[in-house]
């Protein structure tokens, strides 16, 4: 019985966590990369806007310097015009998690006021809980892009980075087999389609002609270059993968690390 049990559970992993080959970006770590070349980069104004799994990516970040020394970041979280002065790499926590509306407006606003002139790159991540079944995905993406637009308009010298979203784990294990059987949608399944949905947006619209990081992507590539998959309706989505998380959602020290140290390649390559 034992063995039946394990072996319907592995199928259902097989299924659900299928891998296909990812794209990774920058396949360099920062050890490889002289010091030197980090110089630029150190001396950038950076905003990010984000929420918990921000932080996450903040103390990946932090871990990280205690690993390279020389990544010198002025980390601060403020929201104050006088701290935007000397080169920083600042975050802050904007809007309303499960509005994601509300995160776009306060971007924005600090984005064409505090921020105006003081910042040579600026990010907005949502957070996975932004989204979930019944979001409207379509008016979700509109209104980013509206404000992009806008900031670009008055506040023109900023480099803008645009975010996926990111994603959680679908349920497994066995529930998940007898919502499989029973014909029930998985935990995680309708909420990861909506990221995904939000990300292909993302992604057509801004691809080619700005900078993007993928967060999505990363949090569902394995370290063999596989991603966690699953399949609705006859179309494939991506899924966080379980090495990275502790919650289902939020970032472990691994996890943190890993994403942290591919955006930091990212400004790296685009700011630096």
């Amino acid at each position: 019985m034992k063995i039946f049990i394990y072996s319907i559970c592995s199928l259902i992993f097989i299924v659900y966590a299928g891998a296909a080959m990812a794209e990774t970006g920058n396949e360099k770590s920062i050890g490889e990369i002289p010091e030197l070349e980090w110089s630029q980069l150190l001396s950038k104004k950076i905003f990010f806007a984000h929420q918990s799994v921000g932080d996450n990516i903040i103390q990946g970040i932090i871990d990280l310097q205690k690993d390279y020394p020389w990544l010198k970041f002025n980390i601060i979280e403020t929201q104050n015009q006088k701290d935007f002065s000397d080169p920083f790499f600042s975050h802050a926590k904007v809007g309303i998690n499960e509005n994601p509306g509300s995160k776009v407006e306060e971007f924005k606003e600090m984005l064409e006021s505090d921020l105006m002139g003081h910042a040579d790159v600026a990010a907005l991540k949502l957070c996975y809980i932004d989204f979930n079944k019944n979001t409207d995905v379509l008016k979700v993406f509109n209104k980013y892009k509206q404000a992009v637009d806008s900031i670009r308009e008055k506040n023109p010298e900023v480099l803008i980075i645009h975010f996926t979203a990111p994603l959680t784990t679908i349920q497994t294990g066995i529930k998940a087999w007898v919502k499989k059987i029973i014909g029930k949608p998985l935990d995680g399944v309708k909420s990861n389609i909506a990221r995904n949905q939000y990300n292909e947006l993302i992604l057509k619209e801004f691809s080619g002609k700005d900078v993007i990081f993928d967060v999505a992507k990363f949090e569902s590539t394995l370290p063999d270059g596989g991603r966690v998959e699953f399949h609705d309706a006859g179309k494939t989505y991506y899924s966080l993968a379980n090495i990275y998380t502790y919650d289902g959602g939020h970032l472990n020290k691994e996890g943190r690390k890993y994403i942290a140290e591919k955006f930091l390649l990212l400004l790296l390559d685009t700011a630096g």
